[in-house]
């Protein structure tokens, strides 16, 4: 296997330090150092002591052996660089309640190849109590690189605080989360990598597992990017970006997150690609940013899920929601699919969307769902969703759930359009308290495309296109043209005045079109 360039300088960097090839002194070898590396002498005043005497821009070599601290090792304000090549492991005697080793304004550093031996359990977790235990704990630095290491209980692996262009790649952690007890669910405070603020650093090629979770992003930070990460036996959430903006996730893969979502992302302007998630609670959550409302009156906007795959997820495959009462605007769910996710019995679908406005759901597949709804949009009474998106999305269910394909509740100014239902129990699109919007072009076949229930009061609507076995509405307070079966285009009475302009009505094989809403004069006989 070829190796890349940070691994060929490494081996080269061992080599040279084991040789007492020393240039200057830029590479030294901590065995040269008074430190022991045998597992057994405690090295922690040998590796301080070194690193405190060492100049800005030193490499600093670890050769295979077991290195015990008792305490942290730091360094802050020169770059140093800490290189491995081979089983160099950094052993914690006992739980430090601090981070392994901690930089501070380190601009430039890097770790490579170590590997960490945490002394942390589950008996002394501090949970939400959000004490930073990480392996190495990087503060106020920019262009750190920190790079094929392997990390063991440990609370956190990585911890980046107020961080600028850092890298995390190549990670691989072992949590001790493992028993699936309660005292392990939402434990989001164990993170293979966390990132409180800062901007545009990336976590790539991360794999964990026994973690409560994966990445959790924070701090109101932007601009970071997550990718290629492998999750197993999550917690709590496999990415969770708590907060913040314009973060990228993408290729994330979680086999199992039982209790919260594969990935949530809070905030604006969030893009979630190419993503699989399993064996989840939920697969995708999206919502706003806590309480920072702008002058629309909500708290986080513009956030993209696209050509995800949600697959078992027990409750949900995807949820927009509300943050702290306020619910965001704008997010696209676009070409996603959600096989087998959704539970029975339930106000749960395999998407829910709960208020909000301005939301595209468009293109995504939805397979064999055990919930009553493929898609739940759902508005409330004083504050009904608008300016929704929903089309050309293709749900089957297998003849028994779901019930509906699409329901609407408490929507207004929407457009609902070339959907596809193939198989459901009931009805295609289920309209209740549905007003303003456009209900065009989608298909079931075999059975009722459309519902606008008059026990439900949905008006003003134009219903247009669809074509199915039926469609059932009011067609006093709705307009219908061009859907199948043609006898669901008519009102069958003109025994009152027109409900709108164009409406048209079937009476005695008599065709009428309404030119005005005033009087029952406005009907105009148009066939003979």
């Amino acid at each position: 296997m070829s190796m890349t360039k940070i691994e060929l300088s490494a081996q080269q960097l061992v080599a040279a330090a084991n040789n007492k090839k020393i240039w200057g002194d830029l590479i030294v070898n901590v065995l040269d150092y008074k430190v022991a590396g045998d597992g057994k002498k405690d090295d922690t005043a040998a590796l301080q002591s070194l690193i405190n005497s060492v100049t800005s821009g030193t490499t600093i070599v670890f050769p295979p052996g077991r290195y015990k601290i008792s305490a942290p090792i730091v360094w802050g304000n020169k770059t140093l660089h800490l290189f491995s090549w081979g089983d160099a492991v950094i052993v914690e005697g006992i739980p430090l309640n601090a981070p392994m080793i901690q930089m501070t304004n380190a601009n430039n550093s890097t770790v490579f190849g170590l590997t960490c031996e945490g002394a942390e359990t589950l008996a002394g977790f501090a949970g939400a109590d959000a004490k930073h235990y990480a392996f190495i704990k990087v503060i106020t630095s920019a262009n750190v690189t920190l790079t094929q290491l392997f990390i063991k209980n440990k609370t956190y692996g990585i911890y980046l605080d107020t961080c600028y262009k850092c890298e995390v790649d190549g990670i691989t952690l072992e949590g001790f989360l493992v028993t699936g007890s309660l005292a392990e669910n939402g434990a989001n405070y164990s993170s293979g990598a966390n990132i409180k603020g800062g901007e545009h650093n990336i976590i790539s090629n991360l794999t964990a597992k026994n973690m409560g979770s994966g990445v959790l992003a924070g701090g109101d930070g932007r601009y970071h990017m997550i990718e290629n990460i492998y999750l197993e036996n999550i917690r709590d959430n496999g990415i969770y970006i708590s907060s913040g903006e314009a973060c990228k996730i993408a290729k994330v893969h979680v086999t199992s997150a039982p209790n919260n979502a594969g990935v949530k992302a809070r905030g604006s302007k969030h893009v979630v690609r190419g993503c699989t998630v399993k064996n989840a609670f939920v697969g995708y959550a999206l919502t706003g940013n806590g309480l920072t409302v702008d002058s629309l009156g909500y708290n986080g906007y513009g956030s993209i899920c696209e050509g995800n795959t949600a697959e078992n997820c027990s409750r949900m495959g995807l949820e927009i929601n509300s943050q702290d009462g306020f619910f965001p605007r704008d997010f696209k769910v676009l070409n996603n699919n959600f096989i087998n996710c959704g539970e029975a019995g339930t106000t749960y679908a395999p998407i829910k969307v709960v208020q909000g406005s301005g939301h595209q759901i468009k293109g995504n597949l939805i397979d064999g769902s055990p919930s009553d709804f493929g898609i739940l949009i759902n508005g409330a009474v004083g504050d009904r969703s608008k300016k929704l998106d929903v089309s050309k999305n293709v749900i089957r269910g297998n003849a028994a759930t779901p019930k509906n394909g699409i329901r609407l509740l408490y929507v207004d100014g929407s457009t609902i359009a070339e959907n596809n239902f193939e198989n459901l129990l009931t009805n295609g699109v289920d309209c209740r308290f549905v007003d303003n919007s456009l209900i065009d072009g989608n298909v079931y076949l075999t059975s009722l495309v459309v519902s606008l229930s008059t026990s439900f009061q949905s008006n003003s609507n134009i219903v247009c296109n669809n074509i199915g076995s039926n469609v059932g509405m009011d067609f006093t307070k709705n307009i219908a043209h061009g859907n199948i079966p043609t006898s669901k285009n008519y009102h069958s009475s003109i025994v009152a005045a027109p409900y709108a302009i164009g409406q048209k009505a079937l009476v005695s094989g008599v065709i009428y079109e309404a030119v005005g809403t005033g009087s029952t004069a406005d009907w105009k006989q148009i066939t003979n």
